[in-house]
Order: structure tokens, then C-alpha cells, then sequence
């Protein structure tokens, strides 16, 4: 399996790991659908997904500004 191999014992850290590759794979379809027909319900489906990570990604950091976090762990949440 893909997680033994990468070395990654602690359930909680196999956990990120899944998370950051399903983030990656809906990055390459979002990506796909972008490339292909422009007049599809895909362009706008893709539009929406980008939107709600970047609104979540916004939500992220204004909460960790309020709480007193400093910039690399900031990062380290997105």
C-alpha cells in the first residue's frame, strides 16, 4: 500500500497524507475540466470548487490571525 511505502506510521499523520492526496487529485480534475469544452456544467461546477477552497483557505487564515497564530504555522494550515 501507498502509505506503508511512504513511511508514514502515526494514524493521525496517515490522515494528512490522504487529505493532501485527495486535495491533489481534485486539483488535477478541476484542472481537466478547465482545459476542456468551455461551454459545459463543467467550467461552472470547477468555478465553485475553486471558490469554496479559496473561501476556506481565507476562513483559515482569519481565524488564525484573530487566535494570535504567526505566519509559518499559518502556512502550515493551508
Amino acid at each position: 500500500m501507498m502509505l506503508r511505502s511512504a513511511g508514514v506510521t502515526d494514524a493521525s499523520s496517515r490522515l494528512v497524507l490522504v487529505e493532501r492526496l485527495l486535495e491533489e487529485i481534485m486539483r488535477y480534475e478541476v484542472r481537466k475540466i478547465l482545459l476542456g469544452p468551455p461551454f459545459t456544467v463543467g467550467i461552472i461546477l470547477a468555478y465553485f470548487i475553486l471558490k469554496g477552497r479559496e473561501t476556506a483557505s481565507l476562513i483559515t487564515i482569519l481565524n488564525a490571525k484573530y487566535y494570535g497564530m504567526d505566519d509559518t504555522r499559518i502556512k502550515k494550515l493551508l
